[in-house]
């Protein structure tokens, strides 16, 4: 996204600007800049991103972006940036929402997916909800089958199952050869546990995302305002410089 000062609909401004002081230019441009970046943040991208992705969370994409506001008085080199950050997630460590969107913009493979959460991992078990907290992996501690002892799988599942209790999460391949992220639901009297499956497990799992373009499309779609956004400031200065005037 650019801002070009001597397009039709600026050049008159960008005069009056220059003819007022060295500093009326380069301030209203440096608001400008500063302004489109912050209505990608609160306007375009969020709408862009509501149509990309499947929200699981409210707000994610605003709360999760911050503004890099222009600065200097050098309108040649002066920029303004959004970008993304991790602060308000709630498990930084092993939540790769914010990591991902680079391959989500620009297409690619994203790591970092060994556990794909099940319906019953989920709020409301449904596929386009959050993870429950209490199902988040980073709050589970987790007993794995194959390092138990015994002579088969079943009888290491077994031992798993007793170290995990109830309420505790094994993880253990089914007979069809999947490696499933169980919960511990209950055991019975004859010593068969009532199992929950939470997740998927697969080591070194890619999942391959196509282009978005989300970020490239909402800087698009200011870029149609930024002549107005830039005429707002410029009246903003000349009228600082004729409130001068007047006193």
């Amino acid at each position: 996204m650019q801002l070009n000062i001597n397009t039709d609909a600026a050049v008159i401004f960008t005069d009056k600007l220059e003819a007022i002081g060295k500093s009326a230019l380069p301030n209203a441009v440096r608001e400008t800049l500063s302004k489109a970046a912050l209505d990608v943040k609160k306007n375009t991208m969020p709408k862009t991103a509501d149509k990309e992705f499947e929200s699981r969370k409210k707000n994610f994409f605003r709360a999760n972006s911050i503004v890099d506001f222009a600065k200097g008085k050098d309108i040649s080199s002066m920029r303004s940036a959004v970008g993304f950050f991790e602060n308000k997630l709630s498990a930084k460590t092993t939540n790769f929402a914010v990591k991902d969107l680079e391959q989500q913009e620009y297409g690619g493979d994203i790591a970092g997916k060994a556990f794909i959460p099940l319906d019953n991992a989920r709020v409301g078990k449904s596929y386009n909800k959050s993870v429950r907290a209490n199902a988040r992996i980073s709050k589970l501690k987790i007993i794995n089958a194959k390092n138990q002892r015994g002579k088969t799988k079943e009888q290491k599942f077994k031992v798993a199952v007793i170290k995990a209790g109830v309420g505790g999460n094994v993880l253990g391949s089914t007979k069809k050869g999947e490696t499933i992220l169980w919960r511990v639901q209950s055991i019975l009297k004859n010593g068969q546990p009532k199992l929950i499956a939470l997740y998927d497990y697969q080591k070194g799992r890619k999942v391959k995302v196509d282009r978005t373009n989300f970020m490239k499309k909402s800087a698009e779609e200011t870029q149609k305002n930024i002549d107005k956004i830039y005429v707002i400031e410029a009246k903003k200065q000349i009228d600082k410089y004729l409130g001068i005037l007047m006193k």
